[in-house]
């Protein structure tokens, strides 16, 4: 009898596998033996991930401490011996296990990168997975250069001269991360323009096989950023697929008894991990107390005004600075206003919320917020009119707004029940495939002489 394939899933960062991963892994685990490279996830997922009923074909979980998001203040000789763990650490696995399928979250990372190509060197089939937005390249990395030229370097340089050096150092990062260690470690480079130091971070371009997008946009969004579009495959995030029923069970089950978590409506408001911004029409850098009033302060009064009577969450990300909010925020607290841990899953609070705000940066809580609970309202708000958040301007199922006026009329509707959400359409060209079934039909492919460049 022949054996089925083995799979090996990687779980990437923590809040990315816990509202998205972990349903491709839940599809997985129901025909095939999977073996889990498992960062450090919270306690719950934990608990979920033992449940046999839920996972019944999960074999072994494996952990490890990548260190996906990078130190910057990590000296050449702990950038080295880290590179030397995570390579001998993805030969060790893949021999270990021998799986037929590897899959990841990127092919640019240098974990990801390391067990791509290990996994190559076994034949095993690899496959990276959409987890969170993708705004287009060109806008990334035009606001996190300025982001890190306002952040990093004395102001009284001109931004100008910032932006050339912050863009050099990304440069001369790139060279020792993606050649100079590699080659230190006893492993060949790895070439190619695509790059988490530089921010040209296409996930595609370089190791794996496939790469699963969440959307038509996304998957023309990525052939104009250099993806060979015979690498690039069309699947609906899992939580339109039976992975939502599962997400219910497993995640939360108190706040779908009668009653929910608080018989009062509920609305949150994203605080946002950087505290920069920059005009859409000069890229001058916004005044961080004016920045904060913008995206925070005026958004909270005009919701504490029109709904005084839902509970009101402001919820951190969890890299948010809290020693940065100003301290006339504590003006606008109220018995109605309340600060969420930041560490707390962002699920728990788009499953019990009628309204999500996402002031800029655009975040991946709209769209985790869009799969799972469609029928909310998702508004991204840029009051201060910063660049890149018009990205939102034509983002299905997301509310993008410029102006309080609009903000108040919005509102409104929700108040009285006006407001409807345009449910999500029905694409003609999508696959209605579990993403085991779409691996095992490009296999199947492959071996009927379909080429993987």
């Amino acid at each position: 009898m022949e054996q089925p394939m083995k799979v090996m899933f990687h779980s990437s960062i923590p809040r990315l596998f816990r509202t998205t991963l972990i349903g491709h892994l839940y599809e997985v685990c129901q025909d095939y033996p999977t073996i889990l490279l498992s960062e450090d996830i919270d306690p719950e997922t934990n608990s979920v991930l033992l449940n046999k009923s839920l996972f019944p074909n999960l074999i072994a979980t494996e952990p490890v401490r990548t260190d996906s998001t990078g130190k910057s203040n990590q000296t050449l000789t702990e950038r080295f011996r880290h590179h030397s763990y995570l390579h001998g650490l993805a030969e060790r696995l893949i021999k270990k296990y021998k799986p037929d399928v590897v899959i990841v979250e990127n092919d640019v990372w240098a974990f990801e990168m390391y067990l791509l190509r290990a996994a190559k060197k076994q034949k095993a089939f690899t496959v990276a997975l959409q987890s969170s937005v993708k705004i287009p390249i060109s806008l990334n990395k035009i606001f996190l250069t300025r982001t890190w030229a306002t952040e990093k370097l004395p102001a009284f340089l001109p931004l100008s001269l910032r932006i050339m050096l912050i863009k050099l150092q990304r440069l001369l990062g790139h060279f020792l991360m993606y050649w100079m260690i590699p080659i230190l470690t006893f492993s060949k480079p790895f070439s190619g323009p695509t790059s988490y130091v530089t921010w040209n971070s296409v996930t595609g371009r370089r190791q794996a096989d496939r790469y699963v997008v969440l959307s038509k946009a996304y998957y023309e969004q990525f052939i104009k950023e250099g993806v060979d579009k015979s690498k690039l495959l069309i699947l609906d995030h899992p939580l339109t697929r039976e992975p939502r029923n599962f997400f219910k069970k497993a995640y939360n089950p108190s706040i779908h008894k009668k009653g929910g978590f608080t018989n009062r409506k509920i609305l949150t408001i994203i605080l946002p991990s950087i505290n920069y911004g920059f005009d859409r029409q000069t890229l001058e850098p916004i005044d961080p107390t004016e920045l904060f009033k913008l995206r925070i302060s005026a958004v909270l009064c005009t919701v504490s005004r029109i709904l005084p009577s839902w509970t009101i969450y402001l919820k951190p990300h969890p890299s948010y600075d809290l020693s940065s909010m100003p301290l006339s925020i504590g003006t606008l607290i109220t018995d109605n206003v309340l600060v969420a841990d930041q560490y707390d899953p962002m699920d728990k609070y788009i499953e019990m919320s009628q309204v999500i705000i996402a002031p800029p940066p655009v975040t991946s809580v709209l769209l985790t917020a869009k799969y799972q609970r469609p029928e909310i309202a998702l508004l991204a708000v840029n009051l201060a009119k910063e660049f890149g958040a018009e990205f939102y301007r034509e983002f299905p199922g997301v509310q993008y707004i410029e102006d309080k006026e609009t903000l108040q009329t919005i509102l409104s509707s929700v108040k009285n029940s006006d407001f409807k959400e345009e449910p999500l359409t029905t694409r003609k060209d999508k696959d209605t495939l579990t993403l085991p079934q779409l691996i095992l039909r490009e296999i199947v492919l492959l071996a009927n002489g379909q080429p993987i460049k």
